[in-house]
């Protein structure tokens, strides 16, 4: 058993059997929420000791500048006087600049005045070009941003789907959305063909699927009725290729050994021939 540490109060307080041990009671840990809350209040409202600050009081009287400059780490690169390499009138530089530059100067007139060699008194006169030549520069300036702006890449020709001639400025292969998913849907179909032609050790080519609908002219090879090129598998009439000569009986992926087939009638006929099938 531990007591309360509140001024005043020795009740004793029960250890928990787990956890860090609390320092007040129930009664007095109420207290001291309040008395920590009205604090924080009172500490908001009220601005740093310092004569001449406006900021707001962060802690032990102070705000956060003048209390990092009191109680913070030492600054390791702090400022010190020096005089100007020109006009020789005290400038605060840090030592770290002192060790880059070979001479200090304590604003940007006495670096021009300085570095350029001007006399003392000269006066710096901005350039202010004539408004013919500030519009050649300018239109200059323009021809030189759209020079080397990022190159545009355009490509004309017809599309691999619907064979319709179009202009786009990616390297886009089909003309629309709609021939762009089609082509999609065609090359991971062809790579699950390959995949199952290269398990068999079987020779490839290239096959693409709506290729063989239009060589078949959307007509069933197995049993002659049109496919229903609106429907996906599973559906009975929906559109697949089949294998003339399985692969499994010694076939090739190739398109002169695949025909067009509805996905029932290939089920249907499986590994064996058309005729064994029928």
């Amino acid at each position: 058993m531990d007591q309360c540490q509140y001024d005043g109060c020795g009740r004793r307080v029960e250890r928990p059997a787990r956890g860090r041990p609390p320092k007040w009671c129930d009664t007095h840990r109420k207290t001291i929420k309040v008395e920590r809350e009205r604090e924080r209040l009172a500490n908001e409202s009220r601005g740093c000791a310092v004569a001449g600050c406006v900021n707001r009081h962060c802690c032990k009287g102070l705000c956060k500048t003048h209390y990092n400059r009191r109680f913070g780490a030492p600054d390791t690169d702090p400022k010190i006087s020096v005089p100007c390499a020109y006009c020789g009138k005290a400038c605060w530089k840090r030592r770290s600049q002192l060790r880059r530059y070979a001479q200090s100067y304590c604003s940007m007139r006495c670096v021009a005045n300085g570095v350029h060699g001007l006399t003392t008194g000269t006066t710096l006169t901005p350039f202010r070009p004539e408004p013919a030549l500030a519009r050649a520069i300018q239109s200059f300036d323009r021809a030189h941003y759209r020079s080397h702006r990022r190159q545009r890449t355009f490509r004309s020709g017809p599309c691999l789907i619907c064979g319709t001639n179009f202009t786009s400025l990616n390297l886009d292969r089909t003309c629309s959305a709609s021939c762009q998913a089609i082509h999609a849907s065609d090359r991971k179909h062809a790579a699950k063909h390959r995949r199952r032609a290269r398990m068999r050790d079987a020779y490839r080519a290239d096959v693409i699927r709506s290729d063989i609908w239009t060589r078949d002219k959307f007509t069933c090879q197995l049993c002659g009725h049109a496919l229903d090129m609106g429907e996906a598998v599973p559906h009975p009439l929906a559109p697949t290729i089949d294998h003339i000569v399985p692969l499994a009986r010694g076939g090739t992926h190739e398109p002169s050994n695949v025909q067009a087939a509805h996905f029932l009638c290939n089920a249907v006929k499986s590994d064996g021939r058309g005729q064994e099938a029928a």
